[in-house]
């Protein structure tokens, strides 16, 4: 790590170390990919206005959510597939989110199941899971207890995939079938060992079956107290429903831009909601 100045050169390092396909599913974005490039330049659009002469001391990053404390602001996004980038995978990313005393969300479709990730958790560390409302509700209700079994403290129930985003590269290029890489928590909610294929193909099945309703929210509300976050919010009246239906928290996204192009960017956004 050391060997690293910025972000921006480990990126070009980890490119160079993957294959195609595995590039393409990693960094690509939906469609056109205008809400990708937008989401780029928005953070050249902000500005620093520093002050000075303040008597500082010590400098203090931390924050607060949910009654417990962090080190910074900042929080490990869900992304699936972790193995691909690198052996450890999600616990890898675990493990580094605790010794950071950062929050790691983790995603359904998770290359390392939740017992491996949460293998060797303290006081410092923090998972949300990531939910789907599956068309098979009790195959929803399994991820919920089996989290719940590990300890983690919230669901963040993704609401912007209906469908899935259309990544072009990504139609052409297969994944290279790595034999360490597997859908650990499908594997597990479908009691099944079918091949990785097979297996995410039952899953979008489920996926796109049925349409997810804000009643699917008050029923996850229902069947659990961990605290629920709704992810993929981009407009204030989604905002005010998630409220009105007893989430705990909303999570201003557009996906990265890897699934509806031309959504709206967070700073865009974000003042408008902090303006109600």
């Amino acid at each position: 790590m050391d060997n690293y100045m910025c972000v921006a050169e480990m990126e070009v390092q980890a490119k160079s170390l993957w294959d195609a396909a595995t590039r393409a599913y990693y960094v690509e974005g939906s469609d056109d990919q205008i809400t990708l490039r937008e989401n780029r330049k928005a953070y050249e659009r902000f500005y620093i206005i520093p002050r000075y002469l303040v008597g500082i001391k010590s400098v203090d990053t931390s924050s607060t959510l949910f009654g417990k404390k962090y080190s910074m602001p900042i929080h490990c996004s869900p992304s699936a597939l972790q193995k691909l980038a690198h052996p450890d995978g999600e616990v890898g990313t675990a493990k580094a989110c605790k010794d950071m005393n950062i929050i790691m969300s983790v995603s359904i479709l998770s290359s390392s199941s939740y017992a491996e990730i949460t293998k060797g958790s303290s006081l410092n560390s923090t998972h949300w899971v990531q939910v789907y409302v599956l068309s098979d509700r009790s195959k929803t209700l399994k991820q919920i207890e089996i989290a719940q079994r590990y300890n983690f403290e919230a669901l963040v129930v993704t609401i912007d995939a209906p469908v899935l985003g259309y990544r072009r590269s990504s139609k052409h290029l297969q994944l290279v079938d790595k034999p360490h890489v597997r859908y650990a928590m499908l594997n597990t909610i479908e009691n099944s060992m079918d091949k990785k294929d097979e297996l995410i193909y039952k899953f979008l099945l489920q996926f796109d079956k049925k349409s997810v309703s804000w009643n699917d929210i008050k029923w996850l509300r229902s069947i659990t107290k961990m605290k629920i976050i709704v992810k993929g919010v981009n407009s204030i009246h989604d905002a005010l429903m998630a409220v009105e239906v007893g989430c705990d928290a909303v999570w201003i996204s557009n996906h990265g831009g890897r699934q509806l192009d031309s959504c709206p960017l967070r700073y865009i956004f974000c003042p408008r909601l902090n303006a109600l």
